[in-house]
């Protein structure tokens, strides 16, 4: 009998009218005139936007579970001024397919969107220092996220089993990732850091795609490893994240293997009590460095300019193309070919600038390596080896 009323029940459930969001939809509470929303209506379907003021007060808060389970909510806005989102807010909102989040915000919480499996892409704004446990977990269709520089922590499960996320920032305040973050993101396949290693668990990234990449800076290479090394599951390799905000940081970036290893070849450190030779190849990488920061700076400029003339001209898709590049996204199969002709004008430029310097930092090494044979140094005979075996694999 108890089945029975159940199936009834649920069939009643699915000829409930449906009708368009609006205020009439939401419950709230005011206290000491501020508004927290507490519910809303499951019935209300669409495009549901939150008023900044209710009855002359301001809504400054989104309750707990407030809109959980309203699954037939396709975009929810959330005004200025709230500036808490409380746990599972939106759980289980699963047609909605954007959600505008105000830069009043301060918090990000426990499960806030969780489940929100219609969702494709979201911006944090900046200003929220951490994203909470299970935030964003289960967001199947999430292929875009904007993490702001404020954050410095990111929550245990915040991105598990975002199945259609391919890639991410880490911004560079980021010092801790918590365990499984990103675990059964199974399209993810490039993660960039713009800082030093944040501290993760063994299950951070566990359930990635198998090729998945850490793109890091130069700068903070050692603290992860070494090039062509494994991070917690990642393949450590050079990015250019730092060539769409700053060109002063611009150490490395590249757009293929034969690049990557041209780059990169002064950026593995020599722990040696040898100071000849420390001294000798600080003023080679210094020189590389440099010739590298003329040379994309440079190229920024052309890529901002084609880009440009590509909008101009209506050509939208080779326009985005453009942008990714900018931003230090790789070669792609079905790049702009105007696009592709910057990126190897940009490796002919390197090759033509590196070589000389290599050339004379091999001639310098070519000299260190008979003083040290002649004092029988067995010990630095073998560092100066290794050292010109590095110099010279990117022309090999």
């Amino acid at each position: 009998m108890k089945t029975l009323q159940a199936l009834l029940a649920l069939f009643a459930c699915a000829f409930l009218p449906l009708h368009a969001a609006s205020l009439d939809d939401l419950t709230y509470t005011t206290n000491n005139g501020e508004v927290i929303i507490t519910d809303c209506d499951q019935g209300a379907t669409g495009e549901l936007i939150i008023p900044a003021t209710i009855e002359g007060n301001p809504v400054t808060s989104i309750g707990n579970q407030a809109f959980k389970e309203c699954r037939s909510l396709k975009s929810i806005t959330i005004p200025e001024g709230v500036t808490n989102i409380g746990p599972q807010a939106f759980a289980f909102c699963t047609r909605v397919t954007s959600i505008t989040i105000p830069k009043s915000v301060t918090s990000i919480v426990e499960s806030a969107f969780s489940f929100c499996t219609g969702l494709t892409s979201i911006t944090i704004p900046d200003g929220v220092p951490s994203i909470g446990r299970w935030a964003f977990a289960h967001c199947t269709s999430l292929r875009s996220i904007t993490i702001p520089d404020s954050v410095t922590s990111i929550g245990r499960h915040a991105f598990s089993r975002c199945s259609d996320l391919t890639s991410i920032t880490i911004p560079d305040r980021v010092a801790n990732i918590g365990p499984a973050a990103f675990a059964k993101c199974t399209k993810l396949t490039k993660i960039t850091f713009q800082g030093p290693a944040p501290t993760v668990d063994a299950e951070t990234f566990q359930g990635v795609a198998d090729d998945t990449v850490a793109l890091v800076t130069p700068k903070a290479l050692n603290s992860f490893g070494q090039v062509g090394e494994k991070w917690n599951g990642l393949t450590l390799k050079i990015g250019s994240a730092s060539i769409a905000t700053d060109p002063k940081e611009i150490a490395a970036g590249h757009s293929d293997e034969k690049e990557l290893i041209l780059l990169s070849s002064h950026l593995n450190t020599v722990e040696a009590d040898f100071p000849v030779l420390l001294k000798k190849r600080e003023a080679w990488k210094n020189s590389r460095i440099n010739a590298q920061l003329r040379i994309d700076t440079a190229y920024l400029t052309s890529l901002k300019n084609l880009k440009t003339s590509k909008v101009q001209n209506g050509e939208i898709a080779a326009a985005r193309a453009i942008d990714q590049a900018m931003k230090g996204g790789t070669r792609t199969n079905d790049e702009p070919a105007v696009l592709t002709k910057s990126r190897q004008v940009r490796y002919d430029a390197l090759l033509a600038a590196m070589k000389p310097i290599d050339q004379q930092y091999w001639k310098e090494l070519k000299k260190l390596k008979e003083d040290v044979q002649n004092l029988g140094d067995l010990e630095r005979i073998e560092i100066v080896l290794s050292e010109i075996t590095r110099v010279l694999t990117p022309y090999k």
